[in-house]
């Protein structure tokens, strides 16, 4: 079963095609959610737990796709220090049919954060993306991008 699961996660995080290239326009949002949505849930898919199974959170955190997503959703560069044009979203005009990209963030972080908690026995290579990597600071730029209104 275990090996079963292994092999689904593995070609659905292909179909996403954020492996192949770094242009966000060229991704599977679909199955990107898709990919988001069996990390809240874990391999059960009807149900609306929330639960992130360690072995495929791992297997996730040690692909790029955290990284590129993390990257599409940082916030503007002036104050991140990233490169304009690495800032995808938060320099997207705003209009309904890109709420869809938000709800994907909103998901994911919560995924991660879930897990993330190490004083209540939580998992390090979420805690370490979320605080360290650059990618992966899109809460505390969000935080920032708040206080400095």
């Amino acid at each position: 079963m275990l090996h079963q699961d292994e092999k689904k996660f593995g070609a659905l995080m292909k179909k996403t095609c954020v492996l192949e290239t770094k242009d966000w326009r060229g991704w599977k949002w679909p199955e990107i959610s898709e990919v988001v949505d069996y990390l809240r849930r874990g391999a059960s898919i009807d149900s609306n737990e929330l639960r992130v199974p360690p072995a495929r959170l791992a297997e996730f955190l040690k692909t790029k796709v955290p990284r590129r997503l993390g990257g599409f959703f940082r916030c503007d560069g002036s104050q991140t220090g990233a490169e304009p044009e690495k800032a995808f979203f938060a320099n997207m005009l705003w209009t309904p049919d890109r709420l869809f990209y938000l709800r994907t963030a909103g998901r994911l972080y919560t995924a991660l954060l879930s897990v993330a908690d190490l004083g209540a026995g939580g998992d390090a290579a979420s805690a370490e993306f979320l605080q360290k990597d650059r990618r992966g600071k899109v809460l505390h730029d969000v935080a920032s991008e708040l206080v400095a209104l």
